[in-house]
């Protein structure tokens, strides 16, 4: 059965003994299983929907949208296309993986273009 209600105050949606909450509570939306509840809202600008392997996951089983934190990076896109956009070493990342294109500054150049083969625009200082 799909059971939908509240309890304390939460929305309940799921199967009977394993109830999905679906509510706020310190400024999060609550959406998991009672007892393990999983934390949907934001952290530090970052949705948070659950982990898996250290990923934040949001959306369908089978095309899953990633957004959370790995190795420093902001993760948004669908599984096994990750869309990469967030910082590291000071450079803004955003792209696909494998092929990151590289948006920010360093050494005072801005740079545009894929890893590995940057292209540099920009005045030096």
């Amino acid at each position: 059965l799909a059971l939908c209600g509240t309890q304390g105050g939460l929305a309940l949606c799921g199967a009977q003994g394993g109830l999905a909450l679906c509510g706020t509570r310190g400024g999060l939306t609550l959406c998991g299983t009672q007892g393990g509840l999983t934390l949907c809202g934001t952290q530090g600008g970052l949705a948070l929907c659950g982990t898996q392997g250290g990923l934040a996951l949001c959306g369908t089983q089978g095309g899953l949208a990633l957004c959370g934190t790995q190795g420093g990076l902001a993760l948004c896109g669908t599984q096994g296309c990750l869309a990469l956009c967030g910082t590291q070493g000071g450079l803004a990342l955003c792209g696909a993986q494998g092929g990151l294109t590289l948006c920010g500054t360093q050494g005072g150049l801005a740079l545009c273009g894929a890893q590995g083969g940057l292209a540099l625009c920009g005045a030096q200082g």
